[in-house]
């Protein structure tokens, strides 16, 4: 092997010896990335100064290709003849510059003596994947550690014992904002044993039962005591109807609505049902004389139907009452209707508690069933039979005042639970522990009222 480079490889770096051994600029990168470098390797090469040929003569006489007489001989000639060498330059020992001519761009004549790295030749044919042995073996054997334990660990998390709890929400529209798992996912729920609180609630409940019976059973001693308590009963039930209104966002003229319902209770005692509807216009007139004269309100109609709407449903309805009372065997009449609504909403409770499987009415109330209901029916029927042998009452009066009950007391239970829901409240009010509201109470008296007076006046019990 030469000590020198081969003609047209770029210089290498020599030992002490001449022995040539790569590339410099190798040396110097490996030097660069490592960082360390031996006395050898560490050396740079001397600057390089060119110096023209002895041969070079500055003043020299080129030809001038754009003289017109200029031909391809004279350029031949200066070349064979007059042409100076290529530049020298000094270099150190080892290393060499090709001699030959730098080549012009696109001359394909570049000669280069240096080893080309070999050709990779045309890619290797695809091979083909074995899929089944890729999902038996490799796919299925590379899970990571933190998988393993994984399905021992669900199967341990299946069997241990989870309590469902509920998520507290305000949703419009639902009796209260407390939502279980049950109402997302459709399931009945099962029948929860009753525990201190429930008693201590059904206890409440009862006692408030009693005492409201006892009350009206003391009103019943004298006319003016009965009209009296149902002026103040009804007349808090508008109360509370218009101040659930009032705090879901609406604006009725309460103050007109409640002169309203006292005017059709006073109205009934004094001039009969007939005044029932004038009264009703009359606020209805009141109304709108306001809201004409006023400054301009939002949602108008919406406040005006709901001033007339509750003094309809609690003025216009309860004031059929009045001329019951005004009849003199008001006593068992009034107590007729009492006792059965009283008895229908009872058995109705207990029944639907013990035995309720199936909703009566699932989107307006889904608490009551129709195993209640049918218990309500067999108490009023009971009641009913039970009226047909006391006071003024013969068995076709009472057992239509118990049909009576059946088919509009639960009507006007369901009336008032949807307003609940449309508003998003669960009771109507707080004045009766363990009830609620007093609206609460008699929603289902109040469909049932009308209903008896109509069935009094058919069989000639009122004139």
């Amino acid at each position: 092997m030469t000590d020198e480079p081969r003609r047209g490889e770029f210089p290498g770096a020599a030992d002490d010896d001449g022995t040539f051994t790569g590339d410099p600029l190798d040396a110097l990168f490996e030097v660069e990335i490592s960082g360390e470098a031996d006395d050898e390797t560490d050396r740079e090469p001397p600057e390089a100064a060119p110096h023209p040929a002895s041969s070079f003569d500055p003043d020299l006489d080129l030809p001038d290709p754009t003289d017109p007489g200029f031909t391809s001989a004279d350029l031949a000639a200066f070349d064979d003849e007059e042409s100076p060498g290529p530049l020298q330059w000094d270099l150190p020992a080892g290393w060499d510059v090709d001699e030959s001519p730098t080549p012009r761009a696109g001359d394909d004549r570049i000669e280069d003596d240096a080893p080309q790295p070999p050709h990779p030749g045309p890619p290797p044919p695809p091979q083909e994947v074995d899929w089944d042995k890729l999902a038996g073996e490799d796919y299925t054997s590379s899970s990571t550690q933190e998988y393993l334990g994984l399905a021992a660990e669900l199967e341990a998390a299946r069997e241990e014992d989870t309590e469902q709890i509920a998520v507290a929400a305000s949703i419009p529209g639902v009796d209260t904002g407390v939502v279980g798992l049950d109402d997302v996912l459709g399931e009945a729920p099962a029948a929860a044993p009753d525990t201190g609180h429930g008693l201590a609630e059904l206890g409440l409940r009862i006692a408030t039962g009693v005492g409201l019976l006892l009350l009206f059973f003391l009103s019943l001693l004298w006319p003016a005591g009965i009209a009296v308590l149902a002026l103040v009963v009804f007349g808090l039930a508008a109360g509370e109807f218009y101040a659930v209104l009032i705090r879901a966002g609406h604006h009725p003229l309460s103050v007109f609505g409640l002169l309203g319902v006292v005017g059709c209770l006073i109205g009934a005692w004094i001039w009969g049902v007939v005044a029932i509807p004038i009264s009703l216009i009359a606020v209805l007139v009141a109304v709108a004389l306001f809201y004409g004269l006023a400054s301009p309100r939002s949602d108008t109609l919406q406040d005006a139907s709901l001033t007339v709407v509750v003094a309809a449903w609690v003025g216009g309805l309860g004031a059929f009452a009045l001329p019951i009372i005004a009849d003199a065997d008001y006593r068992w009449l009034i107590a007729g209707i009492v006792v059965t609504v009283a008895a229908t909403d009872v058995a109705q409770y207990f029944a639907g508690r013990r035995f309720g499987r199936r909703p009566l009415a699932p989107v307006i109330s889904p608490k009551k069933t129709v195993e209640g209901w049918l218990g309500g029916v067999a108490a009023a029927l009971v009641v009913g039979v039970a009226l047909s042998f006391v006071g003024p009452f013969d068995r076709m009066s009472a057992l239509l005042l118990a049909g009576a009950a059946i088919v509009f007391g639960p009507i006007g239970d369901l009336a008032v639970s949807m307003v609940k829901r449309i508003i998003g409240v669960k009771d109507m009010g707080t004045v009766l522990p363990g009830h609620g509201g007093i609206l609460d109470r008699i929603d289902a008296l109040l469909f049932v009222i009308p209903a008896a007076w109509v069935v009094f006046r058919a069989t000639g019990l009122v004139g």
